[in-house]
């Protein structure tokens, strides 16, 4: 996994629109 991803995907538990977007990709 790419290091940018896992940030992402651990602001996504944190702000639920972010998580909405990571589901579009």
């Amino acid at each position: 996994m790419a290091p940018n991803r896992v940030i992402l995907m651990s602001c996504g538990s944190y702000n639920p629109p972010t998580n909405l977007h990571l589901r579009m990709f």
